[in-house]
């Protein structure tokens, strides 16, 4: 019999992978479990909240939590891992918390399920909304399909299974402000908690409701999976991790005190880098720049990228500003180069549901007062808002965005200025300030043709 031939057999039968070996060690110390967390993609702040997560577990329980991120903000990030058959050797248990809606590779995905046939799974919130590819697949994995989420507002937990070993001894609690997560169909998850939110809509209160925290049992294999925890705060919160600790455990078979005790070892993050080219800007799309423009310089609290302050100013209204990501509040501020007299502002949001926002105006002097209040807007604010409280001619306006009951970024397409009139005595549609331009910081005009472009 060749060599090779036996040691290969050798090798077979007495190797021992990591997810089999005993659960003590040669000094009788409980072995610790190996996670994988699994973390990158649109909408989240992954690079904190990876970094949250495995601390904050290992503080918890004897797991090593190995990571493997990216800072692919795409809806369909790199994910190489899954190319592999044999992508969860050595692990006890798999944490997904990848955000992946546009990845509709099926045989990706089956290769991720063919592990989960054997190899228990923890599942944080956007993972629920990944792999949308047509098939019901993932979410019969999952034990629940989610199709989308409400506004970012406080969410009430409340514990449903209150016997349940994870959730054993827990109180009800209310998160400052997250996601709310549907529940579009059931394929066997076994609740153990419920989340509400009550959201005004139209000047009607509703109270939304869904699962939140679940267990599901496919075929002898586990899974423990959450669909809060969009933002960094509510993920650091100890009764988040706690529960992520207790559910990676419980899926393992492994929820006992000698687990519940920091892991004292190291473990390995793999970082990922996007594997998208970074965007050139693409060239701003505007009306002809006015003779004689009203230079305003624009800024803004934060930008998504490519949505640039200055295009709330450019006259197109397929264009607009939106600020980074859903959190609120956000501002839009125009610094005129020269004081204006004005006494209204319209303001095109983005969607046509109900924005919370106010206006603040500043003289020369630096004098600022709120010249329009709908913080606590509850329906669409349409046309013209009166400028109240200042009556000198105005060097600033600051647009502060507070909230948005569709759960809308803070996103303007278009804003309007109204002249008074006793400065020009016509119709409304005449007193728009048709002349606004946007500029940069030293007042030059953007938007604008390039000399070479002039013929």
């Amino acid at each position: 019999m060749p060599i090779r031939f036996l040691l290969w057999i050798s090798i077979l039968f007495f190797s021992t992978p990591v997810h089999a070996q005993p659960d003590h060690d040669i000094e009788g110390t409980q072995r610790p479990l190996r996670a994988l967390l699994i973390c990158g993609g649109c909408c989240h702040d992954y690079a904190t909240q990876h970094k949250i997560l495995f601390e904050g577990i290992q503080e918890r329980g004897n797991l090593q939590v190995d990571v493997w991120w990216t800072d692919d903000k795409s809806t369909n990030p790199p994910l190489p891992l899954f190319e592999n058959d044999n992508w969860a050797d050595g692990y006890d248990v798999i944490i997904h918390d990848e955000c992946a809606a546009a990845n509709r590779d099926v045989e990706l995905m089956k290769r991720i399920l063919a592990v989960h046939k054997t190899v228990p799974a923890v599942h944080l919130h956007c993972a629920m909304h990944s792999f949308r590819n047509g098939t019901d697949l993932w979410f019969q994995h999952l034990g629940l399909q989610s199709t989308g989420h409400g506004p970012h507002l406080p969410l009430q937990v409340t514990f449903v299974d209150r016997e349940h070993p994870i959730v054993k001894g827990m109180s009800d609690w209310t998160i400052e402000k997250d996601e709310l997560y549907n529940n579009a169909k059931m394929f066997g998850a076994h609740p153990l908690a419920m989340g509400s939110q009550i959201i005004q809509r139209d000047g009607k209160e509703t109270n939304a409701e869904a699962v939140v925290i679940w267990t599901h049992d496919v075929d002898g294999t586990r899974s423990f999976s959450m669909s809060i925890g969009h933002y960094s705060e509510g993920v650091a919160d100890g009764r988040y991790l706690d529960l992520v600790t207790r559910g990676a455990l419980w899926a393992c078979r492994e929820l006992k005190p000698d687990n519940l005790v920091p892991f004292a070892g190291e473990n390995q993050v793999t970082f990922v880098p996007s594997d998208k080219p970074t965007a050139k800007p693409k060239k701003p799309v505007a009306k002809k720049m006015p003779e004689n423009p009203t230079l305003v310089h624009v800024r803004a609290s934060s930008v998504e990228s490519g949505r640039i302050a200055a295009k709330a100013l450019d006259g197109n209204k397929k264009t607009r500003w939106c600020a980074k990501n859903g959190d609120y509040p956000q501002w839009l501020e125009l610094d005129f180069k020269e004081p204006q007299n004005l006494d209204g502002i319209r303001i095109q949001w983005e969607t046509k549901g109900p924005y919370q926002f106010r206006v603040l105006a500043e003289d020369a002097e630096g004098n600022s007062s709120v010249v329009v209040d709908h913080a606590n807007a509850t329906q669409q604010i349409k046309g013209f808002q009166p400028l109240g409280n200042i009556t000198d001619p105005i060097k600033k306006i600051r647009i502060e965005g507070l909230g948005s009951d569709q759960d809308g970024w803070c996103s303007i397409r278009e804003v309007h200025l109204r002249q008074p009139v006793e400065q020009n005595q016509l119709s409304e549609p005449s007193r728009i300030l048709k002349t606004l331009w946007p500029a940069d910081e030293n007042y030059k005009p953007l938007f604008q043709p390039t000399p070479a472009a002039r013929k």
